[in-house]
């Protein structure tokens, strides 16, 4: 295990060992003390200007546990416990925290809807009042349930990156949200009258590519003398 460099390029100074672990632990700590308020019932997003000058809003609380077990950390290198030490006393609790999780584990039928309601709320109820709690918990399970392919043994499935994806549509209420079995294609009405809002059993043809017309890159001009050249000219 190669030891942290740390390079400062204010002072133009290249420091290592101890000092870079310190500075380490003191950065995530900052981290994890900013994003703290992003769990409990008056969690709030953050807002965090990436190194390309964007912005990232996250509401992940992942990055307390690190932060806290860096701090925890910290004690045993300034006691000259080596970093694979530690990552090694790390690992061991590791595994009997999961030796703990599976012991107290309780199996669970993905069949009924009533339990599987009852987890999916305890896990939103900081981020949703208890009625919008039950709304979209009833649409996360809903959704999962029309994507979710059956692997057989009691396993399922469920590719929610690829297979379900959550369209924003300005207007209404949270209320009118729904799950839709299929493609939903969202297309303004450019010519009110004469676009129709409602297909009932439409012909669809799928197609790999653009039906726009395609922009020149370059201005390209023309001269058309014959009446014919006009109709050349079109189908090009």
């Amino acid at each position: 295990m190669h030891a942290p460099v740390l390079v400062l390029k204010d002072s133009l100074k290249r420091e290592s060992g101890t000092k870079v672990h310190h500075a380490i632990i003191q950065a995530s700590k900052a981290v994890a003390d900013i994003v703290r308020t992003t769990l409990g019932p008056r969690s709030m997003l953050k807002m965090l200007l990436d190194a390309g000058g964007g912005i990232v809003v996250t509401n992940d609380g992942n990055a307390i546990l690190p932060g806290e077990m860096l701090h925890v950390a910290e004690a045993f290198i300034d006691k000259n416990y080596h970093p694979t030490v530690i990552c090694r006393a790390y690992n061991k609790a590791l595994e009997d925290a999961v030796a703990v999780l599976d012991k107290i584990a309780m199996p669970i039928d993905v069949s009924d809807r009533a339990t599987m309601l009852g987890l999916v709320k305890s896990s939103i109820a900081t981020k949703f009042t208890s009625q919008f709690g039950d709304l979209i918990a009833d649409l996360a399970i809903d959704a999962t349930t029309i994507v979710g392919v059956d692997l057989g043994h009691g396993l399922m499935e469920v590719d929610i990156k690829k297979y379900i994806k959550v369209e924003k549509v300005p207007g209404g209420q949270l209320e009118d949200s729904k799950v839709l079995k299929g493609v939903m294609i969202n297309k303004d009405v450019i010519v009110p009258g004469k676009m129709r809002r409602k297909i009932v059993n439409p012909h669809i043809i799928l197609l790999d590519c653009p039906l726009e017309y395609k922009k020149g890159e370059n201005q390209t001009n023309a001269e058309l003398v014959k009446e014919v050249d006009w109709a050349v000219l079109l189908k090009k």
